[in-house]
């Protein structure tokens, strides 16, 4: 069985500017962290990671990424703080991925987390920014 982390080694090289990225039915637990240069990413979608478990912290250097999608991910894990960090982030929708919900979002100390509140039907909408939370608790 091969580590699928080895198999990445030249994404980053390869495609430095690349600006959407769809992961589906991939075979990881943890992101590989050749994903990490791809600084350039305005669109990350994940969908059917039944493996996946964490996405990294390092996500939060992904400062040009405006929509991170996650569905039908069923071993998720709470996503991370860093998700606090990205400054452009407009829509965040997570499906089916019932350990991605974390308690850190209800959290006031973290004033620059675009996430602030959720209300009790797991929706809402602030300003431009869209969030949806659909099955994550």
């Amino acid at each position: 069985r091969r580590d699928s982390r080895n198999t990445m080694g030249s994404v980053r090289p390869s495609f430095p500017w690349l600006k959407h990225l769809k992961l589906s039915k991939v075979g990881f637990e943890v992101i590989p962290d050749e994903f990490r240069g791809l600084s350039s990413l305005r669109s990350v979608q994940i969908t059917e990671c039944e493996r996946l478990k964490e996405i990294p912290e390092w996500i939060g250097g992904f400062t040009s990424l405006k929509t991170l999608e996650i569905h039908h991910c069923p071993k998720l894990m709470p996503l991370p703080k860093q998700i606090g960090n990205l400054p452009n982030l407009e829509d965040l929708s997570i499906s089916r991925c019932r350990g991605a919900y974390a308690e850190w979002w209800r959290d006031p100390t973290l004033p620059d987390c675009p996430i602030k509140q959720l209300h009790n039907d797991k929706k809402w909408k602030r300003r431009t920014m869209r969030r949806d939370f659909l099955s994550c608790s």
